[in-house]
Order: C-alpha cells, then sequence, then structure tokens
C-alpha cells in the first residue's frame, strides 16, 4: 500500500538515485494481490502501476507457497507482467 501511495511516489520513486540502484521488485505473498485485490484491500491490485514507472530491465518477481493457475494469471495481469 505504501509503495503505490503519492508521497511514497514523491520521496522515492522519482528520485534518480532510486532508479539506478534498483535491481529488482520483489512481491512477497503475491497470492494476496489476487485474494485481497478488490475492495478489501484495493491498492493490491493497483501494484501494476508500478511495472510502468520502473525501467523494463528490473525484473519482478512474485512469490507465494499458494499459488493455483487461475490466481497466477491473475496476479500476471494485475502485475502487468
Amino acid at each position: 500500500e505504501i509503495v503505490v501511495s503519492e508521497s511514497f511516489r514523491k520521496e522515492v520513486l522519482s528520485k534518480k538515485k532510486f532508479h539506478q540502484q534498483l535491481r529488482a521488485v520483489c512481491v512477497d505473498e503475491a497470492h494476496c494481490i489476487s485474494l485481497w485485490g478488490g475492495s478489501f484491500r484495493p491498492d493490491y491490485a493497483s501494484l501494476g502501476v508500478l511495472r510502468g514507472r520502473f525501467p523494463s530491465n528490473v525484473p519482478f518477481v512474485v512469490a507465494s507457497a499458494t499459488l493455483p493457475e487461475h490466481i497466477l494469471d491473475d496476479i500476471k495481469r494485475k502485475l502487468r507482467l
């Protein structure tokens, strides 16, 4: 939720040094994007905006112990992977 906030965008994401040092974006417990990304935690569903804010060479890694095919497909769509 913090990472998609306006204040985080202004204070961190807009800094050139941050982009120069960013090596990867990792989303742990990624199943929550699909399971909680509706009305309960809508910011989870909007994490895909990050793909457009980072250079295309920065890999996105999603991790979860529970990723059935339909949940994985939903995460890929929401994260724009």
